[in-house]
């Protein structure tokens, strides 16, 4: 007798946006990594007096509450260019993003969208 694998159900950065909840299965969109207790961590990128600043906010919190080795927490993903990414494809430093090389239109918790 042949059972069948359940296939897993990744939600799509929409879904992830409006998630009340600090634990969302999503997978990278650059490198696959899949993160079951993903929460998103939103950046919003504005210049003031030919200065580059930037805000971020958690939508949920972050579940990284007890330290498990990971001198970032590994499950903080964001939204860049209509995609979940993760920190690493996501160009954050811990939650600081580079600011060189970096093309990526980051999604506030609005919705809308900036980049460096």
């Amino acid at each position: 007798m042949q059972t069948e694998t359940p296939t897993k159900k990744y939600i799509n950065h929409v879904q992830l946006l409006m998630s009340k909840s600090k634990k969302n299965l999503v997978k990278c969109a650059e490198c696959d990594k899949v993160c079951k207790e993903a929460h998103l961590y939103c950046l919003k990128i504005k210049t003031k007096d030919e200065s580059i600043m930037w805000e971020s906010k958690y939508t949920v919190g972050c579940t990284h509450v007890d330290w498990d080795g990971e001198e970032w927490c590994s499950n903080c993903v964001t939204i860049a260019d209509q995609k979940i990414l993760c920190s690493g494809c996501g160009k954050l430093d811990w939650g600081t993003p580079k600011f060189t090389d970096n093309p990526l239109k980051y999604m506030w918790v609005d919705g809308s969208e900036s980049s460096i």
